[in-house]
């Protein structure tokens, strides 16, 4: 096993398997409550190397991750909040080319999850959607299976920046939650995004 996805596999087994109980496909739990400050010994990190195990067609570089306390918690405002810079050599990223680059990164990441947990899902479970919002930024969404709690359908709001370097690479800068703009977690995320470089 690539030792980049052993620390998601050790999350996601410590949150348990699927239950009857789950909530029907389709709903998305956005816990208005409020959210801790930001605070870099109650985030944990993470750094992938690229392409990961889970989407090999993906180019080379890095990933460096910064998942908010209640990443895994389905009752939590901050559930499946995150975020990540990656790096990577190449260029050219525009909208077609997020919505490929994380459908790749999605699929694949949801899918290898749902295998160690004996979880069914399509072949391809992430639908990514991207539009320009700015010079080199980009909303988006993503819709998938959480197969790191339950099952559940969910929808997760992308807020990406685009960076290229003199050197032919792209940082991709990604803030990653289900709530909606306006919500304090986007605050949050904004100052653990500022802490990451690779």
């Amino acid at each position: 096993m690539h030792r980049a996805f052993a620390p998601l596999l050790l999350s996601l087994t410590a949150c348990g398997a699927p239950t009857e109980s789950s909530p029907p496909v389709g709903t998305t739990p956005t816990n208005p409550g409020p959210v801790a400050p930001f605070s870099a010994e109650s985030w944990r990190a993470e750094d992938i190397e690229f392409p990961p195990v889970f989407a090999p067609g993906l180019p080379p570089g890095q990933e460096r991750v910064l998942f908010a306390p209640g990443m895994f918690d389905v009752d939590a405002p901050d559930y499946w909040s995150y975020t990540f810079v990656i790096r990577v050599e190449e260029q050219g990223y525009d909208a077609a080319r997020l919505t490929d680059f994380f459908e790749q990164y999605y699929d694949g990441l949801i899918v290898g999850i749902a295998d160690t947990r004996e979880l069914e899902v399509p072949p391809d479970p992430a639908t990514v959607r991207v539009e320009s919002s700015g010079r080199r930024r980009f909303d988006g969404t993503v819709d998938l299976v959480d197969a790191f709690t339950d099952g559940r359908m969910i929808r997760v709001n992308l807020r990406m920046h685009v960076v290229e370097g003199d050197d032919g690479s792209t940082m991709l800068r990604v803030r990653a939650s289900p709530q909606p703009d306006g919500h304090a977690i986007w605050d949050q995320l904004m100052m653990a995004l500022r802490t990451l470089n690779v």
